[in-house]
């Protein structure tokens, strides 16, 4: 199956990588994991997680109904009426305002809106877009604070580097307590990565060992390790560079042996 290449990294003059695009990539809202709920209204698009048939004030009171707050008007017990007729506080339905309920909200749930852009393509962010005619609010991403806590921790951990080459080392080390706008950032990086499902921007990487003609072209011999699925170009340059590398490394590993028997007149495998 042939991909578009992207770009190609060149690790030396015997391995480089392809970088390509994903044909078919997964819809991460759909086939991964994840901790916030995307809620959408949208015509046209079903997008994120769910689509309400009810408005998003609605939505939202149902939400903190099942987070165990009274969502009843007070002046009259939630029925709606009163003994002149339709309670004027809620207007007859029975319950507080959504606006009356922000506070509360505030209080449980960590949450962004969503943004579209709808031009040539859709993309979206938490935060607006500069066209007024192709972008809109189209929902928001929430998640419990409990939820949050459990499944991202409460303390922020940080991958080590190592001190003289900078590169990332294994094992997590703790920084410091995790704020309100750590969690905040953590939706913003879920919104992100379905972003670049919406765009395009997923990649995979094959791993190309070969050598150079005499016209100068390089001639793939063999392909080694490949990933899809790579969301980001620079996470997908990260991780071809990384692979590249540890290709090299075993590729002039296979040359110094074959040196070392050649010299010795033992024939090896070529």
């Amino acid at each position: 199956m042939n991909h578009d290449c992207a770009e190609i990294i060149e690790i030396n003059e015997h391995v480089r990588v392809r970088i390509e695009y994903a044909l078919d990539p997964l819809n991460p809202r759909e086939e991964y994991d994840n901790v916030a709920t995307m809620a959408c209204w949208h015509r046209r698009y079903n997008l994120g997680d769910v689509q309400p048939s009810e408005d998003p004030g609605d939505f939202r009171i149902r939400l903190l109904e099942g987070a165990g707050v009274d969502t009843g008007c007070p002046h009259c017990a939630g029925s709606g009426r009163t003994d002149d007729g339709d309670c004027e506080a809620c207007d007859g339905y029975g319950e507080r305002p959504i606006d009356e309920l922000r506070e509360e909200w505030e209080r449980l749930f960590y949450s962004l809106p969503l943004y579209l852009y709808d031009h040539s393509g859709i993309t979206m962010s938490t935060g607006s877009f500069s066209c007024p005619w192709d972008s809109g609010q189209v929902g928001f991403i929430y998640v419990t604070k409990e939820r949050a806590h459990q499944e991202w921790g409460t303390t922020l951990m940080q991958q080590r580097r190592d001190p003289d080459t900078g590169a990332l080392l294994s094992g997590l080390v703790p920084v410091r307590p995790m704020t309100d706008e750590d969690y905040l950032q953590r939706l913003r990086n879920e919104v992100e990565t379905y972003d670049q499902y919406l765009t395009g921007d997923v990649y995979g990487y094959v791993v190309e060992v070969g050598h150079t003609d005499e016209e100068g072209d390089f001639v793939v011999d063999e392909e080694g390790d490949s990933c899809w699925g790579i969301f980001g170009i620079d996470c997908a340059r990260d991780d071809a560079r990384c692979a590249g590398e540890a290709a090299a490394k075993r590729h002039e590993a296979e040359l110094q042996e074959r040196d070392y028997w050649a010299q010795r007149d033992v024939a090896t495998e070529a």
